[in-house]
């Protein structure tokens, strides 16, 4: 603690022993911070945790909101030095709540570690029945001096810029982990906590920075070789992921982050037919909480019902939210033969290009009049033959079916790229490569091969697209700016001990709270609070 804090002599012994047992106690507590207590359906659900426990390396987490053990949302956040923060679109036609909130992350062996359960209240807009949960796990935390936060006046006009300082110099060598800061109308001081906390039990070791996807194989047929190896692959990246089935044909495949969902497509090392299926699908348990009664909660929901009709009237939402613009995947990987079709004056069928043009991929008819195709690389100064079939992805579905490929239509076809070479599919594709990779686009990006002649696959749920912080009230001449929230940032800087932020405020004229909470390394969490004034602009 600084040393300006003053402590009566005869009870510092006292205080300091409370703050070291606070320290212990809370040294495996995920703390979450909401940016408000309650929600009302339609809204978004902002939030941010931290564990000192956590490896300062980067993981992924996994985060659940699910009613009744009916999972309604399911995705990954990225933790970065001990903490992390999202998001959870709530649709306006949720019931009333409790909602129940999960957040896991992963052993290395797949294995689930809870790092957070709760419930989060979400109302109905149309909602009587206001009862809240009553989180368990409320965190204990240790009030700053009201200095801690500053504003430059009590009462500012609407749409005026507002400036809101912060002095850290109290908990800074406690070594400041996170700095949380929400500023939302003052009502919601008083209708529940806006930070819980769970006593996670975290074990030593290391943690998946990975999606993982457990799975299970299941051959078609009988086949005299054995082979447990497994190749998932995101085709819009030409990334492949490589596992091994157990004594079960179960495995966990460990897919590189990715935004939003992807569907991952699997092959066989010796191209068998097989099937595969998602396993050891982790459940969550809903425990009913215990409800409480809640005064004050119509308020908000008759005021949310005069937003929405704004909201409607100027065709707009209620938190306009930014996100970081995702990159689209590409595949960078130059090909060794390249066959622009649209530029042949050829017609019918596909096989006739590569009799006419002199490609590494040669197409063969066989006596029960289908096609086989083979591959060529070079090896010390010798052309050979590929033995294992190639592999085609046509507009991103994959099959091994050379058959389909050469009765293609060529006015169809667009793209067709060959990856041949023996070190770069070696080094690109790993042994899956070992036949070739053809990459086929057609003129329709909308074209799909037929499902009986794809590989297996499954729709695997990555990251929610990032958010750009913070989160605060847009200003425009044509549209009324008016939400119970005037700022969100889960993550202020903290490389200060005195930060400043500007807040514009909006059209809302009322009272409104800044919340910041601190979160230190030594497990400690700390909270300060100050309430300003918005009233009606003297121009107007």
């Amino acid at each position: 603690m600084n040393a300006d804090i003053k402590v009566a002599p005869k009870y510092s012994i006292v205080f300091f022993l409370a703050i070291m047992i606070h320290s212990w106690s809370m040294g495996q507590s995920t703390v979450l911070h909401l940016d408000k207590p309650f929600y009302v359906a339609g809204e978004y659900v902002l939030y941010s945790f931290s564990n000192p426990q956590l490896p300062e390396d980067s993981l992924l987490a996994q985060i659940i909101v699910h009613s009744d053990s009916r999972i309604l949302s399911q995705n990954f956040v990225q933790v970065v030095n001990q903490k992390g923060n999202g998001y959870f679109k709530s649709g306006y036609d949720l019931v009333d709540g409790p909602y129940g909130m999960q957040i896991n992350i992963f052993e290395e062996t797949g294995e689930p570690v809870v790092l957070y359960s709760g419930f989060l209240d979400i109302f109905s807009d149309q909602s009587e029945n206001h009862q809240i949960a009553q989180n368990t796990g409320y965190e204990q935390v240790i009030p700053l001096s009201p200095e801690t936060v500053s504003i430059q006046e009590v009462t500012h006009d609407t749409r005026e810029n507002i400036e809101v300082s912060f002095d850290l110099s109290e908990v800074f060598d406690d070594t400041v982990q996170q700095v949380s800061v929400a500023i939302r109308e003052d009502g919601y001081k008083s209708k529940g906590s806006s930070i819980r906390s769970y006593e996670a039990s975290l074990p030593e070791g290391s943690f998946l920075n990975s999606i993982p996807l457990f799975g299970q194989r299941r051959m078609i047929g009988e086949h005299g070789i054995q082979s447990k190896l497994v190749f998932g692959c995101d085709s819009r990246t030409f990334r492949f992921v490589i596992t091994q089935v157990d004594e079960e044909e179960r495995f966990l495949m460990q897919i590189p982050a990715f935004t939003g969902e992807r569907e991952i497509q699997f092959i066989d090392y010796l191209r068998r037919p097989f099937m595969i299926s998602k396993s050891g699908e982790r459940t969550v348990d809903f425990v009913n909480p215990t409800l409480e009664s809640l005064e004050g909660v119509g308020d908000y929901i008759a005021d949310f019902a005069t937003r929405k009709k704004i909201y409607q009237l100027y065709s707009t939402v209620p938190q306009q939210v930014d996100f970081v613009p995702v990159d689209p995947d590409v595949n960078n990987l130059d090909p060794d033969y390249e066959v622009d079709v649209t530029d042949l004056s050829l017609r019918g069928r596909l096989v006739t290009v590569f009799k006419e043009l002199s490609t590494p991929l040669k197409m063969k008819l066989q006596k029960d009049s289908t096609y086989e195709a083979r591959v060529i690389y070079e090896t010390a100064d010798r052309k050979e033959y590929y033995s294992r079939e190639s592999i085609f992805i046509v507009n991103g579905k994959i099959t091994h079916n050379a058959h389909f490929i050469a009765q293609l239509p060529i006015q169809d076809v667009k793209h067709v790229k060959i990856f041949n070479q023996l070190e770069k599919v070696r080094q690109a594709f790993g042994p899956v490569g070992s036949g070739g990779i053809i990459d086929i686009e057609m003129v329709d990006p909308l074209y799909s091969i037929p499902d009986d002649i794809r590989v297996p696959s499954l729709r695997l749920q990555g990251m929610q697209p990032t958010l750009v912080y913070p989160v605060q009230v847009k200003i425009q001449d044509a549209v009324p700016a008016v939400s119970p929230l005037l700022y969100w940032n889960p993550s202020l800087v903290t490389g200060e001990e005195a930060v400043s932020i500007t807040v514009p405020a909006g059209d809302d004229r009322t009272s409104y709270q800044v919340e910041v909470l601190v979160r230190t390394r030594s497990g400690n969490t700390y909270i300060a609070d100050k309430s300003f004034t918005v009233s009606e602009h003297s121009g107007s």
